[in-house]
Formats: C-alpha cells, sequence, structure tokens
C-alpha cells in the first residue's frame, strides 16, 4: 500500500502549474506589449490640454482675424481654447498648458509682472510657449514689431539662441524667384525647407507652404525651416540687411523634457485676411492650416510619434532568463515530487505489484493452437 501524499505536496504541484502558466503568460504578454505606437503626451495622461490665446497687448490680428486657426484647434476633443485680454500673471497662467501670444502692437509692451508671469509659467509650470510677430510694413497696421517679444525671450536667459530680427519694428523676407504672385515678400516653400521634417510630417503631411515673413536670428540648432537661397531680408528702411544664407522664418526651443517653445515671423500666415489677388485667406493658402495644426500637436507634446525600433520589440533579455528560471523551477518541483512519491512506497509493495502485473500478462496471453496431425491411410 502507498502512504498517503500530504496537502502540502498537492500544494507543491498546484504550485508547479502555476509558475509554468504564468510564465508562459509573462511571454506572451511582453511580446504584445512591444507592439505599440504613441506620443509623448500619451505617456503623461489623456487630459484636455488648455490653449490660452492672448490679445491683452494691441494685437491687430487678434482672435476675431483668426477664427479658423482657433477653431481648428478647439474643434478637436482634446483641446479647450480660451481668450486672455487681462495682464498675464501667474494666477491666469496656472493651468494652461500653451500660451499663444501673436503680433503686439508696437505701443504695447510686457511689464515686469508679466515677464516674471510668464517666466513662472515657462520653469515652473512647464507650460509650452508659442510667439508670432509679423513682417515689416509701416503701412499696415498689421506690421511686425520684435522688441516687446525678444524682452520676453531676455527674461528666461534665451535670447542669444533665437529670437526676432529687427528693434522695434521687425523686417521682411523678400525672394524674387520662388514667389506665388506680387509683392516679393509672398514666397512659396516646400518640404526641403525644413531643418525638422516632424513638422511636416505629423501627424498630417505639409507639402507646400505660403509664407509671409520676417526673419528670425539664432543659433542653427533653433531653426526649424527657412526659405530659399535666392531669398534676402529687407529692414524697415527698406535696406538689405542680415547676414548671408537661407533666411530663417520658424525657430524651435526645448527645456528638458517638458517645456517647448516655437517663434514664427509671422501670424498673418494663418490668419483669415485674404491673400491679396486671390479669394482665399492665408490660412486657407497651400497647406498652410495643416502646418498651424501641427505645431500646436508638437506643443501639446502629442509629436513626434514614438515608435520603438525593431529590436525593441522583443522582451527584454533579464526578465526571459527569470521567466525560464521560474518555468525550469516549476518542472523540477514537479519531478522532485514523482520520484518522492515512489521512494516513500515499500519495495515489497513495488515487488508485488510487478509480479501481479506479470501475472495477470502471463494469463491475459492466449495459448498457441495445437495442430493434431493427420493420419495418412495406407493404399
Amino acid at each position: 500500500m502507498r502512504k498517503k501524499v500530504g496537502v502540502f505536496k498537492y500544494f507543491s504541484v498546484i504550485f508547479a502549474l502555476m509558475i509554468l502558466v504564468t510564465s508562459f503568460t509573462l511571454i506572451t504578454a511582453f511580446a504584445k506589449a512591444s507592439d505599440f505606437k504613441t506620443s509623448q503626451k500619451e505617456l503623461k495622461g489623456e487630459e484636455k490640454i488648455v490653449v490660452l490665446f492672448d490679445e491683452a497687448h494691441g494685437q491687430k490680428i487678434n482672435s476675431s482675424l483668426m477664427k479658423k486657426a482657433l477653431e481648428a484647434i478647439n474643434s478637436s476633443e482634446n483641446y479647450e481654447v480660451y481668450l486672455n485680454d487681462k495682464p498675464l500673471s501667474y494666477t491666469n497662467l496656472y493651468g494652461v498648458d500653451i500660451l499663444i501670444i501673436t503680433n503686439p502692437s508696437n505701443t504695447s509692451t510686457f511689464s515686469s509682472d508679466e515677464k516674471l508671469a510668464v517666466e513662472k509659467f515657462v520653469t515652473t509650470l512647464n507650460g509650452s510657449l508659442f510667439l508670432l510677430s509679423n513682417p515689416v510694413n509701416l503701412s499696415s497696421p498689421y506690421s511686425g514689431t520684435a522688441s516687446s517679444l525678444n524682452s520676453l525671450l531676455q527674461t528666461l536667459e534665451i535670447s542669444e539662441l533665437l529670437g526676432f530680427a529687427g528693434g522695434v519694428h521687425t523686417n521682411v523676407i523678400i525672394d524674387p524667384v520662388l514667389v506665388k504672385n506680387e509683392p516679393f515678400s509672398y514666397i512659396l516653400v516646400n518640404r526641403s525647407n525644413f531643418r525638422d521634417l516632424t513638422f511636416v510630417n505629423e501627424p498630417e503631411n505639409v507639402d507646400s507652404l505660403l509664407v509671409y515673413s520676417c526673419s528670425l536670428r539664432g543659433t542653427l540648432l533653433a531653426t526649424v525651416a527657412t526659405v530659399n537661397l535666392t531669398a534676402y531680408v529687407l529692414n524697415a528702411d527698406y535696406e538689405v540687411s542680415g547676414a548671408d544664407g537661407e533666411p530663417v522664418w520658424l525657430q524651435k526651443h526645448i527645456v528638458g523634457n517638458d517645456t517647448r517653445m516655437l517663434l514664427c515671423g509671422s501670424t498673418i500666415m494663418f490668419s483669415d485676411l485674404n491673400v491679396s489677388g486671390t479669394d482665399k485667406s492665408w490660412f486657407e493658402s497651400e497647406n498652410n492650416g495643416v502646418l498651424w495644426k501641427n505645431l500646436i500637436e508638437w506643443l501639446a507634446h502629442k509629436t513626434p510619434i514614438i515608435v520603438p525600433e525593431k529590436e525593441d520589440k522583443l522582451p527584454r533579455m533579464d526578465l526571459i532568463i527569470i521567466i525560464i528560471s521560474f518555468a525550469m523551477f516549476g518542472v523540477t518541483a514537479l519531478s522532485r515530487y514523482k520520484i518522492k512519491a515512489l521512494e516513500e512506497e515499500p519495495i515489497s509493495a513495488v515487488l508485488e505489484r510487478m509480479r501481479e502485473k506479470k501475472k495477470e500478462t502471463k494469463e491475459e496471453k492466449p495459448k498457441p493452437k495445437i495442430k493434431k496431425k493427420r493420419k495418412r491411410k495406407r493404399r
């Protein structure tokens, strides 16, 4: 007779089987988990992104002339757009994710309290900042100003890295070759003018743009987009100015992993103002509206899209080793239980069982039939 196996031994068998099943489940889960496509904002959560559009600094291109651009953001379920008509402060910037400041009037300035509030917004609240100016045109109410926006960059101590060219007034980029139509400041650019293709690839493709902009100054690292080699820059006195090379009209700056900034030399190119000589608004011209949405998505940390490299799709080797070790432990525990169960059975009982089995086999074996010899008859 066999000895009864204890409850602990039954538990060992169940535990070993659980380890085997868990090991298989973990390997499958790790293989599936690596097959993903996500963005930086999705890693932080899916809360709504708050956009504050400032119009408290004498902006001529305010929300009434930016309806299409603001509706393009607000129509998305991921964004909420608010208008600001009060001085900027830590209070009204708290909870804001993206602050947009378009070209201020040349008589408007930012107070020291406002500069401090913007600095805290960027450094403490990790908010994204979007500054837009305009090309100079002294006969137009939308003429660009540089000094007030540059003062914000000086407070942030990044004015040496990027900024708007010019003093009180900006300048204007001219290209007599690659133009849409008169004047020569309405310039056609395409994907090849971008140093960072994220902005023309994600989330939507941008093929061509109609640019009317002032130039930006700063380092090459900040450059996002330029115009063409045939372009040059005129200052407020309509004199050729600026360094040689392709004038820059779009810049970016990143502080750590949270704070993002964009500088654009034109508010007009995203406005509802009609392009002269056409029946289209600037926002609707070429892919200007698509670029606007791509810029906002970048400021919201939704781009660039993170796609794991091919080798990252496999589970980590250290985890595989741990899982295999658990599986081997489970198999070993199960085997040891079987061997120990046999060891606990008396040898006499084993021998008796073997004899009985042999006897049963012998009894079951059919007896061979004996054929009788026939006697031949003598003739």
